[in-house]
């Protein structure tokens, strides 16, 4: 069945996914993570993990968060989420599409938006109400490190944005 093989295909790259970000987090000394560097590198994993060669990336910091490891899973998994959602369903079956990612300070932390080109959301979306699992997910997740998860339609009406906030430590600047 053509549908079941789509959602076994899924499924293993989620599972794949899942692994590699399991496997950068392992520190035996349980270090704090950069978070710039950790999300840049989570996006650029979903999207060589969908395979699709038109696909466009940016990424920017300003400062940089740092996140114990029990907060970069949780942070991960939603990144990889929207990312994920933004090539599903921005580009649909398309190949091309842009991608930018930004993180940057927030009054109580820290927030990683993700951007798209894409065809954006139906009038109306509202992301609390979204019946979708991974958004579902998201929502918990985000809670779960004291922030909050959401999505609108870009400004200039081509695309979505979606923003995770979370409560993080801005490094202060050494004196």
């Amino acid at each position: 069945d053509p549908a079941a093989k789509v959602a076994l295909d899924e499924a293993a790259r989620r599972l794949g996914l899942d692994g590699r970000i399991q496997r950068q987090l392992y520190d035996p000394a349980a270090a704090q993570l950069s978070l710039a560097a950790y999300i840049d590198q989570i996006c650029k994993d979903v999207i060589a993990a969908a395979g699709r060669e038109g696909l466009r990336y940016d990424f920017t910091s300003v400062g940089d968060a740092v996140l114990p490891p029990d907060k970069a899973i949780p942070t991960a998994l939603v990144v990889a989420e929207a990312v994920n959602n933004a090539i599903e369903h921005g580009f649909g079956s398309g190949n091309e599409g842009h991608i930018q990612v930004a993180v940057a300070p927030v009054p109580r932390g820290v927030a990683v938006t993700i951007a798209d080109n894409g065809k954006g959301i139906p009038a109306g979306f509202d992301v609390n109400a979204s019946e979708s699992l991974g958004l579902k997910i998201a929502r918990t997740l985000a809670q779960s490190l004291g922030g909050r998860f959401s999505m609108h339609a870009a400004p200039l009406g081509a695309g979505t944005v979606a923003t995770l906030e979370i409560a993080a430590e801005m490094p202060q600047p050494a004196v």
